[in-house]
This record gives C-alpha cells, structure tokens and sequence, in this order.
C-alpha cells in the first residue's frame, strides 16, 4: 500500500521553519506560525499567562458545576483518568475543591507499566474509579492493523478513550464530562477553539477524522481484507462497539455534556504533577521516558515509545520536542535547554519495551523494521556518508 502522506507536498514548497520561542517546527500538523516565525502554541501560551481572567473563567466553571452536582451523593460528573499527573489534577480539585463527585473512568493502555498500574491503584484510593480493560485479542489485532496501515499503534486506544467515557456517562445517567486539556489549542496552536470550552460531539468525530483516520470500522474492514479477522468474529463480538462514539441521538437522550477542564483553569503540565503527586500519590518512574528528558508523563502504556519514534519518523519531531516546547512556555527551561534537549532525545529509538510490544501485536522484529522504512518521510530523511539515515532539517 502506497502511503498518502500530505507533508510530501508541503515539503516540496516550503522551507521548514523552528519558532523562536519554542522548539516547535512547521511540520508539526496543523501548527501555524505569525509573521515573526513563532508558533500559534507560544502565542496562545502568552495569552494564557498574562491577558486571560482566569478569574472569570473559574466562576463560569463553578455555574457550571452547581447546574450538575447532585444532591445524594450519586455520581455527577465523569473524567476519563489514566491514573496519571493530568486526571489525577482534574478528578482531585473536582472532587475535594469544588465538592463534585467524579466518577473517573479509565480505558486501559495496551500494556500496563508497573508504574503506571501502581499510579492508578494510588489514585483510585482518592478517587472512585472505573477501569475497562478491552479484550486482549480483540484490541491488539486492532493495534497491529493501525500499526501497520498508518504506522500508529494507538489508534484503537485513542478510539476507546473517546468513547468509552461518553457511554459510561450515557450508561449511568452522568450528564457531564470533564476532561484534561484541548489539545489542540495548547499544543497546535488550534486557534480557533480556544474561546469554548465544551468538547462536542461534532468536534470528537472530526478529531477521528483528521487525526486517527475515519473509525475502527476502517480498521475492521481492514483487518478482514487482511485475513486477521474472520467476519463471524466481528459479528459475534460486540465488543467493537466500545471504540464507537456513541450516536448524536443517545447523546442529546442524556443530555451529555463535555468540557475541557484547561479552558476554565490555567493549564500547566509541570504543576500538575507535582499537584498529583502531593495529592493522589502520583509516583514518576525511576528512569527518563525513552525519546525525552521527562519521566513523569504519560507513564502507563509499554506502547507509548513506539507511537512517539513513528511520529518522528513521519513528522521529523519526536517527543523530546514536545515536551521541551511546553516547559520552554511555561517557563521551566530557556529555548537554548530546549534545542539541547532535543538534540539529546528526539528520536531516540524505543528499545525498553520493544520486545514486548511486538509480541503483543504478533509482529517480529524483522517485521517492525519493514514498517519503520515503510513511515519514515523520505522528504524529511537522507542517508549520511555513512549510509545512516539523518534528518535534513535540524534544530539550531
């Protein structure tokens, strides 16, 4: 299969350029830069810090949470959790700060890491706590097929992240939701989302589309031309519909409604785990995370490594580079840090957990070596003299 890839175009007419404040570049997808080359993610991040009422905000927040607080002590308000710094946040200040009573729900990673279980079993003696596991076979089929037709091995966690939390809103009567931050406007730069903050329904099936594809129908259809289905299996399990958004209908019958939680509060990753970890026993993990120089985010997932070396082979930024534009932005570390750390870490190559992912997906290494060179940009690559493939455009 002939991969469609829309930075071929773009690099073809355009020169890649690194905003001045953070590390950010313009392969970044949806990211746009004003006329001064820095990144709609700093501009909005100035706002952020010095023209918003994060006053004014948190009295919309608080209209908001009396319209759904219940009164005898039932669930009101649903937070997908991983059990990490960011959920940890919202669920705690929800619950012991503003009196809701969250109900956390947490659709399980692929493959759990001892300290990502051991966070979320601290955090569920704070908080009341759901946790789906998907069946195995099921949801590991489906993550070689994305792995292997778009070279991303989240995308049937990122399909029951989304919908799974809504159902069980739908499921138990809860008509709010509340999750981390908008994605889009802190880190891409989205902005025009970043004056609302509810989480439509519309707007998760246009992140489906733009992000992870159409559905994990496709990925069904798929794994059936491929032979790794049978379509008696598909019909039998009804399990799939646990990775579908629940239907506008079923929706508008609960009167479900979504927020963002970073819209009313002023979000900032690096003091949300040092609040998760003086409030809900967040522990990070005993070594830096593969690829960056953090070891205190997204945690829980052995996959995790390996969805983050395939973005910097596609996109030619890895996940060094995230993590250092936002603490850049913060205030955490200057931009000189930043272009230091990315060259240490980007791209660093997921060993630790890499044989276990490929077993759990049924794939050899010989297999995943296929895959890497079937992703890898050739309009952002180039062999050296050595024969070893090199970016072409490096941060400075």
């Amino acid at each position: 299969m002939k991969i469609k890839n829309s930075l071929s175009v773009l690099n073809k007419k355009k020169k890649v350029i690194f905003c001045k404040k953070c590390v950010n570049s313009s392969l970044r997808p949806r990211l746009k830069f004003d006329k001064n080359g820095t990144c709609y993610s700093c501009l909005y991040s100035i706002k952020k810090h010095k023209k918003i009422n994060w006053k004014k905000r948190e009295d919309e927040l608080l209209i908001l949470l009396d319209k759904y607080r219940s009164k005898d002590g039932s669930h009101d308000i649903v937070v997908p959790s991983s059990g990490g710094k960011d959920s940890g946040y919202v669920a705690h200040i929800l619950k012991y700060k503003y009196g809701m009573n969250p109900l956390a729900v947490s659709w399980a990673p692929g493959l759990y890491t001892k300290i990502g279980w051991l966070n979320l079993m601290a955090f569920c003696e704070k908080i009341d706590t759901l946790i789906y596991v998907p069946n195995r076979d099921l949801h590991s089929k489906l993550s070689r097929i994305a792995f292997e037709e778009y070279g991303d091995i989240f995308q049937p966690w990122q399909y029951g992240m989304e919908a799974y939390p809504q159902k069980v809103a739908i499921k138990y009567n809860i008509p709010l939701v509340m999750y981390g931050e908008n994605q889009w406007v802190e880190y891409s730069g989205g902005h025009l989302d970043e004056e609302g903050g509810e989480n439509t329904l519309l707007r998760r099936k246009l992140n489906q589309n733009l992000r992870i594809k159409s559905g994990v129908d496709k990925l069904i259809e798929i794994g059936v031309k491929k032979k790794i289905f049978k379509k008696t299996y598909i019909k039998k399990n009804k399990l799939v519909e646990d990775y579908r958004l629940p239907t506008e209908e079923e929706t508008k019958k609960n009167n479900t409604r979504s927020y963002f939680f970073s819209y009313f509060r002023k979000w900032i990753p690096h003091q949300n785990y040092y609040y998760a970890a003086e409030n809900c026993g967040l522990n990070c993990d005993i070594e830096r995370t593969e690829g960056t120089f953090t070891k205190y985010a997204s945690l829980d997932d052995k996959l995790d490594e390996i969805y983050y070396y395939f973005q910097y082979l596609k996109f030619g930024f890895g996940r060094c580079t995230s993590d250092a534009s936002c603490e850049i932005r913060d205030g955490y570390i200057s931009r000189k840090e930043g272009v230091n750390l990315v060259k240490l870490y980007d791209g660093e190559f997921p060993l630790r957990y890499l044989k276990e992912s490929l077993r759990y997906i049924n794939l050899t290494r010989k297999d995943f070596d296929k895959i890497v060179e079937k992703f890898r940009n050739k309009f952002l690559w180039k062999k050296n003299k050595k024969k070893k493939w090199e970016l072409i455009n490096k941060i400075k």
